[in-house]
């Protein structure tokens, strides 16, 4: 009789933690900090040039052209893309968002990070990032890209 209660308790705590998790799963989906700016009139869409990935570090694009940049994160390990610098009198952040990769949810599943930039005037500049956890100062799973952009 006690190990059937027991097995029912442990069958409701895994019943429970499945729940949670794709709960959890589900709220990175709609995260509020992704960010996409709501859209005015169809000039305001520019088409995406080309997309860029983690080993794509030479950018080329038109003054006025959109770029987007698209990297693996993992959030609920804490690993994010931070620290992201870049110069706004060439470049303008358009929108920023996350999207699961596909199948089931999963803790611990990584994401895809998308970033929509625009080049504002012809030059050369550069963009970074750091892909690490923010609570951490200094780790050796501490990633930095650094894209070189030519804006024509």
């Amino acid at each position: 009789m006690l190990i059937r209660k027991i097995y029912r308790y442990f069958l409701l705590a895994v019943i429970a933690l499945f729940m949670v998790g794709s709960g959890c799963a589900e709220m990175l989906n709609n995260s509020p900090h992704s960010v996409t700016p709501p859209v005015t009139n169809e000039e305001d869409v520019l088409p995406i040039v080309k997309q860029y990935g983690e080993n794509d570090t030479s950018i080329i694009v038109s003054a006025g052209g959109q770029f987007e940049i698209k990297l693996e994160d993992n959030p609920s390990t804490g690993y994010t893309w931070q620290d992201i610098i870049f110069d706004k009198s060439m470049l303008e952040l358009v929108s920023e968002e996350s999207e699961a990769f596909p199948g089931p949810p999963a803790p611990g599943r990584p994401f895809w990070h998308k970033y929509i930039y625009k080049a504002l005037k012809a030059g050369a500049t550069q963009l970074q990032m750091t892909y690490k956890r923010p609570w951490e100062t200094a780790s050796e799973y501490h990633k930095t890209i650094t894209y070189n952009i030519t804006i024509e």
